[in-house]
């Protein structure tokens, strides 16, 4: 009794406690209207597409395709693709994500309210739909290792106790290799963590042979997940499904949406080019670095080059640079020299600027709108549609052709839809039959457009709808008639 009144007694006098527990309630209440948007986002309609269908035993890669790593997949699977439990767990992760940062500002700033000041823009740009935040994506899911694996790297990175150290770095490693299985680009927080260590350790005290076998158990404890995930898909003959999707599909979309400069691939080059030279300004200006700025300044670049690896401007992309950014934001205020501040406080101000110029981000209107949105609803002044159609115009229009569909095809007929809308699938309670779940996996792919005409040869769905917006459909459909005309969607039957 006196261990938990003593207890009691400390967690009322801690500022920290009060402090995220403020910061936990804040994001909390920012993230709560995420849970009740309608399906609306394309991506999480895939993600619950197949969700539902790895939940139903098939396997990702070879039944049913998307071209990220599998852990997000797991995710929706582990929820059955209900949208609102993944939502629900998002938050939870969130939250668990924001603690996490507060005690990796901790560690790197002496100034508590440094740490309160990062920790507080990193909860707000999180829990709103500023860098889209509310959505259950990869980014959202995997900066939570990410950022426990820099704690425990920037420790290990200070500690003398060899012990500690190795197994620090293993773990972090692993924590990589989880944030890996989410998103790929991981690959460059690893390569920052590399460099940081390497710089920060390298001395007579600790030469090289030392360092490169401590390095080894970062690197090692960051290949366990993905020879955990080599040997799940080579055990069930989907190795090289795992590995054209996972690898080439994604370098293919990274490359295939690249505006060319100068030559192919060239502004991939010049953002490569631009990397190099930033970290060759670090190594030259190293002694001037203290060692949080080193850590903080590394990863900068890295996140920022993995921000930008894609050529595709999407907003939640942003939320790689989001920890090292707020970091930023508190080395400012631990700086000692004013010269230092006003030069770090520009620089910080020049990249926010740059970044928000080349990626559009929610606006601070709309993001209020957002809020007034779901207000509105909840308190009846909204009707269904309205509040739906604030998302997206073709959001209450999809709800409206899965209810047709649920309503007035039977559910033991099979169903295929042509089109950008996944959720429709859901909505309806139904689910492909095909590989490819959207319009834009198959098109402009000739070898895709083979293999789902082969399929609907063989399987011929009971009935095919096709969206209004979507193109033309490249395959035969000649034993098919106008069954139904909806508003956005014509449906089409079988005649045989």
């Amino acid at each position: 009794m006196k261990n938990i009144i003593r207890f009691i007694d400390r967690i009322e006098h801690s500022k920290i406690f009060w402090t995220l527990l403020g910061i936990s309630v804040l994001f909390f209440l920012l993230r709560l209207p995420s849970l009740i948007e309608p399906h609306w986002y394309g991506d999480e309609g895939i993600y619950q597409v197949i969700g539902m269908k790895l939940h139903q035993g098939s396997l990702l890669y070879a039944d049913i395709w998307d071209n990220k790593p599998p852990l997000l997949y797991l995710v929706y699977a582990f929820f059955n693709g209900e949208q609102h439990q993944v939502r629900l767990f998002s938050l939870l992760i969130g939250l668990l994500t924001t603690i996490s940062f507060f005690f990796l500002s901790k560690a790197l700033f002496r100034s508590f309210g440094a740490s309160v000041l990062s920790t507080s823009i990193f909860c707000l740009l999180l829990a709103t739909p500023t860098l889209e935040g509310n959505i259950a994506n990869a980014e959202n899911f995997m900066l939570l290792p990410t950022i426990l694996s820099a704690l425990l790297i920037y420790q290990a990175a200070l500690t003398t106790t060899r012990h500690s150290k190795k197994y620090g770095l293993l773990f972090a490693g692993v924590l990589l290799g989880i944030s890996f299985l989410f998103k790929a680009v991981a690959i460059f927080d690893l390569a920052a963590f590399l460099l940081f260590f390497t710089l920060s350790t390298m001395s007579k005290k600790h030469p090289f042979k030392k360092m490169l076998h401590s390095l080894l158990f970062l690197v090692g404890g960051f290949l366990i997940p993905f020879t955990i995930t080599l040997l799940f898909f080579a055990g069930h003959n989907a190795l090289p499904a795992f590995f054209v999707s996972v690898f080439r599909d994604t370098a293919t979309y990274v490359t295939g949406q690249a505006n060319d400069f100068l030559f192919p691939n060239g502004l991939l080059i010049a953002k490569m080019v631009l990397l190099l030279g930033a970290l060759a300004i670090i190594l030259w200006k190293r002694s001037y670095f203290t060692q949080k700025t080193l850590f903080i300044s590394v990863w900068t670049v890295f996140a920022l080059f993995s921000t930008f690896f894609s050529q595709l401007p999407y907003t939640h992309y942003l939320l790689l640079l989001l920890p090292s950014f707020c970091l930023l934001v508190g080395l400012i205020l631990t700086l000692s020299t004013k010269k230092s501040m006003i030069f770090l406080w520009s620089g910080t101000l020049l990249l926010g600027a740059f970044v928000t110029q080349q990626i559009p981000i929610y606006q601070p209107i709309k993001t209020i709108a957002y809020y007034d949105n779901a207000m509105q609803f909840v308190t009846a002044g909204k009707s269904v549609g309205a509040y739906q159609s604030f998302f997206d115009l073709r959001t209450k229009r999809d709800y409206e052709i899965a209810s047709f569909i649920k309503y007035h095809i039977p559910s033991d007929k099979s169903l295929f839809i042509w089109g950008d809308s996944p959720q429709v699938y859901v909505l309806a309670d139904r689910l492909p039959e095909q590989k490819y779940i959207v319009a834009y996996h198959i098109l402009g792919k000739e070898d895709r457009v083979h293999e789902i005409q082969k399929q609907l040869k063989e399987q011929s769905p009971d009935y095919i709808v096709i969206l209004e917006e979507a193109p033309f459909l490249p395959f035969q459909s000649s034993f098919y008639k106008v069954k139904y005309l909806l508003q956005g969607a014509t449906v089409y039957e079988k005649t045989f």
